[in-house]
């Protein structure tokens, strides 16, 4: 099952602000050759409503959909107990889980029912009641349709299509008790998108990876920017084998925006604008079109630390002995001075 307790969920008296960022593109290429994107909406409209719920505001409590490609659909319930009973609790998840089941056309079978713990410094004992849920029984291609019909038609989020999603993909779906947005990730591995071999040039086109035509328009509410983040290349551990022998150097990075680069190794290519005091902005915002996003890096051998080869050692240790000897004549003199 998914642990709901890292999936930052807002508290059940959610108050909907402005995030800093209204969408977030963010793509690895790693160093064994695959390319791993996750793609973030924070502020999108929601197809499920649900009243706000009794909170103090401190637990994280709502409700979200998990849905691996070519696996069950899972469902998770959060509900704070401190201004309401058990009894009340599973009234309240049980109406939840049935509005989920009419908007996807599926039946939900319950499999986790907890009653969690939480010691708070200023309240004491917090209690919460965790619901999880699965179905393995459904149409595949309806529940992708349902989730692809919930996208804007502008902003990061078009880039996926039903060109693009394959079996593994993730869809997580985030929803807040008594608002109508939600936040909705995407993310999806294109294992060996790239042969790496030390010499050769890759180009790593965004578009083209997607299979999208272009051209991108920022969405309408992305009032503080949208985020770009493109790391090239990745290091990794793990079960998998770590890549430590290549690195990429940078040729050309064709964006339509304004941007940074981090990193001497693992390149960081990044749009954020960090300011004194206030919040980060970013340098694509509401209206902007993209019309490309295309990096092209080159594939070197890496090599650490220094070769001590035997001419090297030689003048070290020569370098060594001159300068103990030098040290004893010193010392030598200075003791029959004193004499």
């Amino acid at each position: 099952m998914v642990d709901w307790q890292i999936s930052y969920l807002e508290s059940s008296q959610t108050v909907i602000v402005e995030p800093s960022s209204f969408d977030w593109l963010r793509i690895e290429v790693r160093a064994n050759g695959d390319v791993v994107c996750q793609l973030t909406c924070r502020f999108l409209d929601a197809p499920l409503y649900y009243p706000p719920l009794p909170g103090l505001g401190v637990l994280s409590c709502g409700y979200g959909i998990y849905h691996v490609v070519g696996g069950p659909i899972q469902f998770g319930i959060r509900i704070d107990l401190h201004y309401m009973s058990e009894a009340e609790a599973d009234v309240h998840a049980n109406k939840i889980r049935e509005l989920c089941e009419n908007w996807l056309g599926v039946t939900f079978k319950e499999t986790e029912r907890i009653l969690e713990t939480f010691n708070h410094p200023q309240f004491g004992t917090l209690r919460s009641m965790h619901y999880g849920f699965i179905c393995e029984n459904f149409n595949p291609d309806a529940i992708i349709d349902k989730l692809l019909a919930s996208l804007p038609k502008n902003g990061f989020l078009s880039l996926i299509s039903r060109r693009v999603v394959s079996k593994d993909d993730i869809f997580w779906l985030q929803f807040y008790f008594g608002s109508r947005y939600c936040k909705f990730i995407y993310a999806k591995k294109f294992v060996g998108y790239f042969n790496f071999r030390v010499g050769d040039t890759y180009t790593l086109d965004i578009f083209k990876m997607f299979d999208f035509p272009g051209p991108l328009k920022i969405h309408e509410k992305s009032i503080n920017g949208s985020s770009v983040e493109i790391y090239i290349l990745s290091y990794f551990s793990g079960t998998t084998e770590i890549y430590a022998n290549i690195k990429a150097e940078l040729i050309s990075i064709e964006l339509p925006f304004k941007y940074k680069i981090r990193g001497t190794r693992t390149y960081a290519i990044c749009n954020d604008i960090p300011q004194y005091a206030a919040p980060t902005k970013y340098t694509l915002t509401a209206g902007d079109v993209i019309d490309y996003m295309r990096i092209t890096f080159k594939i070197v051998e890496e090599s650490y630390g220094i070769k001590f080869e035997s001419t090297n050692v030689t003048g070290m240790l020569i370098v060594l002995v001159s300068v103990s000897i030098a040290t004893v004549i010193v010392w030598r003199v200075k003791q029959y001075k004193s004499s």
